[in-house]
């Protein structure tokens, strides 16, 4: 009962951060190119938030990881309130202009990290022994990513493009409700120390990836990764409009991509049994790889449909296996540091596709566009592949 209680309450924190990484990433072309931008300056716009996300993230986590005095959901208020702020100045700024370029880049900025301090509190959770189901509770983000996506297609034709805006309000609410209360339950639980509990101590992130060089290895494969992926989700726009659909048919297959994730997210712990992490995490490498290929081919919308199907297997399989993976190869002190790292390759990935795609977008075909991304990533599965393989065999372990 307490495992499902504790699952829950992490539900509502995957769910609400999810659901605004849908209002401030999924959605930002539509956003950016109502107001007037091309693909090439929303591009610069999306990398320049995401590269102050990615450097905003880690260096947050490794606040915590120093005990300096700082919680978690602390910061996580702070991202929150930064974000309300860039809200209201974009609401007050309508239209193209370097001010709106600079809001809607620290919008972003302070959307990404708080995925990175919700991972510090899980990771606290497992440390304490509070009874959570990370997969169950991250299928419930993908679930709401779902609803809110599929609302948001029919929203956008009938209202003006603000109303992205402004739903952020209550939804960050209700990040904040849900952040706070998970966060209550781990402070009431390390209350009474540990007998033997280990210190923390601060690697620094060049002493922590000389530790841990396979694992360093598979991050930079994996930005690899996440330029192709990012490079479909972040133009998704374009990928649509090229097959034949529009804005409508973008909400929907965004809402489908998120939708195939949830089975695979919540029956992850069947899935999980009697093989590794580092044999499940291979499989969905691969898996990114086809999913490119099946996109890039993809002549109208209902083969997209089909090829995001693809989605399952990939990046569905890969976000709680990344979580089990890192808890796996990374000492329990720099843990903070290594789930943030991880996710930090998915904003990478999404700062490489945002100064690169938009160009490649503006001056070449979606198809070549697409074409490149898939030779990207099946280069970045091999590295990745070849990453987990030397970890294994550093640890000794067989691949029966």
């Amino acid at each position: 009962m307490e495992k499902r209680s504790s699952t829950a309450v992490y539900a509502a924190v995957n769910g609400s951060y999810w659901a605004s990484f849908c209002l401030v990433y999924s959605f930002a072309a539509v956003y950016l190119q109502a107001v007037g931008y091309s693909n090439t300056e929303l591009g610069w716009v999306l990398a320049v938030g995401s590269s102050l996300g990615a450097l905003i993230g880690p260096a947050l986590s490794s606040l915590l990881d120093r005990g300096r005095g700082f919680r978690a959901e602390q910061l996580i208020l702070l991202c929150l309130s930064v974000q309300a702020v860039c809200a209201v100045s974009l609401l007050l700024s309508p239209g193209k202009s370097l001010l709106s370029a600079v809001y809607y880049s620290l919008y972003l900025a302070f959307c990404l990290p708080i995925n990175s301090l919700s991972m510090k509190l899980y990771a606290e959770a497992e440390r304490l022994r509070i009874p959570v189901s990370y997969s169950a509770a991250r299928a419930a983000g993908s679930l709401c990513f779902v609803l809110l996506s599929f609302a948001l297609g029919f929203l956008v034709k009938r209202f003006p493009i603000t109303v992205l805006l402004w739903l952020s309000f209550p939804v960050n609410l209700l990040q904040g409700a849900a952040n706070l209360r998970f966060a209550a339950r781990i402070n009431s639980a390390a209350a009474v120390p540990e007998a033997g509990e280990e210190k923390k101590r601060d690697a620094g992130l060049f002493t922590f990836l000389k530790e841990n060089m396979a694992f360093g290895i598979l991050l930079l494969g994996s930005i690899l990764i996440f330029f192709s992926h990012n490079l479909i989700t972040s133009f998704m726009i374009n990928v649509v409009k090229n097959a034949g659909g529009d804005a409508s048919s973008m909400s929907l297959l965004n809402a489908f991509m998120a939708a195939v994730e949830i089975p695979v997210m919540f029956f992850y712990p069947r899935l999980k049994k009697g093989k590794t992490a580092a044999a499940l995490l291979m499989f969905s490498f691969a898996a990114f790889s086809l999913k490119a290929a099946a996109v890039m081919l993809a002549p109208s919308v209902p083969w997209l449909f089909a090829a995001l199907l693809l989605q399952g297997p990939s990046f569905a399989l890969y976000s709680p296996t990344i979580v089990d993976y890192v808890e796996t190869v990374v000492p329990l002190r720099d843990a903070g540091k290594g789930q943030s790292l991880a996710y930090s390759t998915t904003t990478l990935g999404s700062v490489a596709a945002g100064l690169i795609g938009g160009l490649l977008y503006d001056r070449l075909t979606v198809t070549q566009t697409l074409l490149i991304g898939t030779a990207v990533c099946i280069a970045g599965s091999f590295i990745t592949v070849q990453a987990v393989r030397a970890g294994r065999r550093k640890k000794g372990e067989t691949y029966a």
